[in-house]
């Protein structure tokens, strides 16, 4: 580069970084963007496995095996929220065909019974920094825009009582069709709905 555009570069750097600073308490902000993930490495599984240990109770944590095994599959919507400046995966939102986790989701709630055209919401996250600013909301979003151009039809969820419910009865609008007080043995309450 020029040293006129070294320049610019530098002051870009510095100018973001204290932009950074003023915005971090107003949440999910320009500096993070989201990312639809085409190609996982073993870096990637090991960012978002930490994102799970940091946003779940140790029991909800899935193994670097079967987080690798669920993200490696093409078929599934794959979005992460990262840090612009860092690159740091600061979340993420899973959506499947709930075809390939039917089995398991039946024997916790035997009245599941999705539709061709369903994308079941198999895993939100965010870094506990990044809970309560929206980034949920924002990572919701995006994988319904990518839902919809996609072609489903409706986004399935059985979300925590306690964190997502909330957030999607606000957001969209809708009560949950039924409770599954014990969702797979984790002493806490899941909503399910159909968005």
């Amino acid at each position: 580069p020029t040293p006129q555009t070294k320049k610019l570069i530098d002051f870009l750097k510095n100018n973001l970084v204290e932009l950074k600073k003023k915005t971090d308490s107003l949440g999910v902000s320009k500096f993070s963007r989201l990312e639809t993930v085409e190609n996982i490495d073993g870096i990637t599984i090991e960012d978002l496995a930490q994102v799970d240990k940091a946003a779940f109770p140790e029991e909800m944590n899935l193994s670097v095996e079967d987080m690798e095994e669920i993200w490696k599959n093409q078929n599934n919507i794959r979005i992460v929220l990262k840090d612009v400046e860092n690159n740091k995966i600061l979340g993420y939102v899973l959506g499947v065909l709930p075809q390939s986790e039917l089995e398991v989701l039946q024997e916790w709630d035997p009245d599941f019974s999705p539709k061709k055209g369903d994308l079941y919401v198999e895993s939100v996250a965010v870094l506990p920094e990044m809970q309560n600013k929206g980034a949920i909301s924002y990572l919701y979003d995006k994988l319904m825009e990518k839902a919809k151009e996609l072609g489903f039809k409706r986004v399935l969820r059985h979300g925590r009582r306690s964190t997502s419910s909330p957030i999607i009865k606000h957001k969209y609008k809708v009560e949950p069709l039924r409770t599954i007080e014990n969702w797979q043995g984790w002493g806490e309450p899941f909503d399910y709905f159909e968005i």
